[in-house]
């Protein structure tokens, strides 16, 4: 390659002072050490070891969007209801997809505390739903 285009006949000759070079050496071995540190979170939630300010995440905490399938919990008790088959599958089709209104999230939800809760009570609907954060995360 370098015979077709004439370059066989250069040299290379290095330039600048003893010192000048070591400080190119140095930073080409922080970047190393800094791809080497960003590589090694790939994957990880890395949003639980810096701070981030607040408009990042949204008003909700992980605990109650565990709970937001529920608010579609009316059609599975109309499809146990129901005596046609048709009208059964139709109600657990909606239910299925009904989760898809809330899956599409533009922020990160907060991450609960170490023995946080969250009770919703509906009024009228027969169930209850309580959720506790009871192991700490761990990041590997």
């Amino acid at each position: 390659m370098k015979g077709m285009l004439g370059y066989e006949t250069l040299e290379t000759e290095s330039s600048g002072s003893p010192s000048e070079q070591a400080v190119v050496a140095t930073n080409t071995e922080e970047r190393k050490g800094l791809w080497k540190q960003l590589s090694s979170y790939i994957g990880k939630d890395i949003t639980s070891m810096i701070s981030l300010p607040v408009w990042i995440f949204e008003p909700l905490s992980f605990l109650q969007i565990m709970c937001e399938p529920l608010q579609y919990a009316e059609l599975l008790h109309k499809a146990a209801e129901s005596p046609d088959s048709a009208h059964r599958m139709a109600y657990l089709i909606a239910f299925i997809t009904s989760g898809y209104s809330c899956a599409v999230r533009q922020k990160k939800p907060f991450n609960p505390l170490l023995g946080e809760t969250y009770e919703y009570i509906p009024s009228n609907k027969g169930y209850k739903f309580f959720a506790e954060q009871v192991i700490k995360s761990v990041v590997f």
